[in-house]
Parts: structure tokens; C-alpha cells; sequence
């Protein structure tokens, strides 16, 4: 079964959950049509990703202060090392 976690912002209640192998293996082949800001605004993950393991919506991000959206990425984080790991291994392999 997998973990889910609930992150109180304030008003906001974000619901994140881990990810299933196959949403990661999708997650890899959509990465390519993400948008330039959704790319680059975190180093470890794009904003689409961050959507796919919660409850948020491009409305709600953007309603986050860049510290209350950092603590949805940390919680994520927790609840999908193996993503991460994934993401930085693939960086890793990426000319500069």
C-alpha cells in the first residue's frame, strides 16, 4: 500500500503520496514537455512532478509562498527517496 501524508499549510491540507514505479517510469517520459519555470524553479524536481505526488494544482502553487512550497518538496522528498535518488543519478549522467 502506499504512504500517504497530509502537510497543513495554514489553511491549505496538501495530501502527498508516494509514487508507483510505473508513475515514476511516466513521470520520465513526459519530463521533456515540461515548462522552463517548472524546470528550473527547484533543483531536484520540476513543479509537475511535485503536482503529480500531491493534491495541488497549478492554481493552488501558485497561491504558496516559495517557503510553503519548499515544505511540500522536503515532504515529498520523504515519501519518494527513491525518486530523488533517480533524479540526481540521471542529473549525474547529463553533460553540463
Amino acid at each position: 500500500m502506499r504512504k500517504t501524508e497530509i502537510l497543513t499549510l495554514g489553511d491549505v491540507k496538501v495530501t502527498l503520496r508516494e509514487l508507483t514505479v510505473g508513475e515514476v517510469r511516466n513521470m520520465l517520459i513526459d519530463r521533456s514537455e515540461q515548462d522552463v519555470f517548472g524546470y528550473l524553479f527547484f533543483d531536484d524536481i520540476t513543479i509537475a512532478e511535485l503536482l503529480a505526488m500531491t493534491n495541488l494544482n497549478n492554481d493552488d502553487v501558485d497561491n504558496l509562498s516559495q517557503s510553503e512550497l519548499d515544505a511540500v518538496r522536503l515532504k515529498a522528498k520523504e515519501l519518494n527517496p527513491h525518486f530523488f535518488a533517480l533524479m540526481t543519478r540521471i542529473r549525474a549522467m547529463t553533460p553540463h
